[in-house]
């Protein structure tokens, strides 16, 4: 297998980082978190005020009871029409029948009563926004008083967990097919000088971005004493390493022009020419792969001059 070590810029960012809106349309009646404030799970971050959903809640709760109030009353003539109709002739069958249903119908009107009345309460809680995660607020864009709510209103706060940070590299096409030794890589940021990062392999994108053709790997890292912050930009040295069978060539071997790259191999003392792709480069080698196959003769010292087809020397080889 060959290797080499490749630096690469990077950036840093959040292992979580999102944008709180309200869930429920009113007005902000309390923010208690500012920028930079550090919030743990659960903790409440603000509070909305909506006194139509106060009214709903005080609504549904009447109708509730009364729902349960009509369904003690029939199930009590339910009873007793039963009772009576122990006794031949004193009641028909049909009156029976019908308050028994009656108390079903109200006993089923009571449970629809409290579901709805339990939705609304869920609505309730939303009143109070909550940090879904450990971290840090690293934005405020409302103020206490504002309107807000859902319907593509302005979000109250950006929260990011930047108690575990990812180092994101954009690793260049030819380079994304290459095997990480060792799994991690080590960093440098220029706020922080004489210090070295180091990260663990996480995931990668298994795809090349359209603008740099380039793939992401990203690697995580702990961040306890919160020096790291998201944004930075990273230097970053990693081991690369290659399995499958590749040439390494001298680089005066290499013709490269607008429309390709190619070798000049030599066949029956004729030129003919040999696109390759490139991978690793060292300063008196460059690994090479494509049309290039074990035994074939190339020209050591090549160029654009070299025609194809054309007679050549050993000598020159």
């Amino acid at each position: 297998m060959i290797s080499k070590e490749v630096t690469l810029p990077g950036s840093l960012r959040a292992n979580e980082k999102i944008k709180i809106y309200s869930r429920i349309d009113g007005y902000i009646k309390r923010i208690y978190v500012d920028l930079g404030t550090p919030v743990t799970k659960g903790q409440v971050l603000a509070e909305i005020d909506a006194p139509e959903l106060l009214m709903q809640w005080a609504e549904r709760n009447e109708r509730k009871h009364a729902a349960y109030a009509q369904y003690l009353t029939s199930k009590d003539e339910s009873e007793r029409a039963a009772d009576l109709a122990r006794t031949p002739g004193t009641i028909p069958i049909s009156e029976v029948i019908q308050a028994r249903n009656k108390m079903i119908a109200d006993s089923l009107n009571w449970e629809a009563e409290t579901f709805s009345l339990s939705i609304l309460k869920e609505s309730i809680n939303f009143l109070q926004i909550r940090s879904p995660f450990s971290g840090v607020v690293t934005a405020r864009y409302s103020d206490e008083g504002e309107l807000t709510g859902s319907g593509g209103k302005q979000h109250i706060l950006e929260l990011e967990a930047n108690g575990l940070m990812r180092v994101e590299i954009g690793v260049p096409e030819t380079y994304s097919s290459a095997v990480l030794k060792d799994k991690n890589l080590s960093f440098t940021v220029p706020s922080i000088p004489g210090r070295v990062f180091r990260a663990v392999f996480a995931r990668r994108s298994n795809a090349l971005t359209e603008n740099t053709k380039s793939e992401i790997w990203q690697f995580d890292l702990a961040n306890p004493e919160g020096q790291l912050k998201s944004g930075m930009y990273v230097q970053a040295k990693m081991k690369l390493g290659r399995k499958d069978s590749t040439f390494l060539i001298p680089p005066d071997a290499l013709v490269t022009t607008q429309e390709s790259q190619y070798l000049v191999g030599i066949r029956s003392d004729t030129t003919w020419f040999i696109p390759v792709s490139l991978g690793f480069s060292w300063k008196d080698q460059i690994e090479v792969f494509g049309g290039l196959s074990r035994g074939d003769r190339i020209v050591r010292f090549a160029n654009d001059l070299i025609r194809e087809g054309e007679k050549i020397k050993q000598s020159n080889e």
